[in-house]
């Protein structure tokens, strides 16, 4: 019987990929802050945000002032309808 090779996923396209500006959790909240978004709550080192007006909510994580990972943090500025520029 021989011997079958693992499946592998094909590599991910990089084309068109943005770049962003990354910061801490910390600075991030402070940016949510200054654009109308509250600390609802606080789960461990996770702040959750609302926004008064849409009601919208997005979770930042905040772990001893570490910088978050480009995807992670590409979502909380989609959640929040932040961009680049607003950092």
């Amino acid at each position: 019987m021989a011997r079958r090779s693992p499946r592998r996923c094909p590599r991910p396209r990089r084309g068109g990929a943005s770049f962003v500006t990354i910061i801490s959790g910390k600075q991030m909240c402070r940016v949510l802050e200054q654009r109308g978004w509250t600390l609802a709550r606080i789960n461990g080192s996770h702040h959750i945000y609302r926004h008064a007006a849409t009601r919208r909510r997005t979770v930042v994580p905040v772990h001893a002032n570490q910088d978050l990972k480009p995807g992670t943090q590409r979502g909380i500025m989609r959640d929040a309808g932040l961009t680049d520029d607003d950092l």
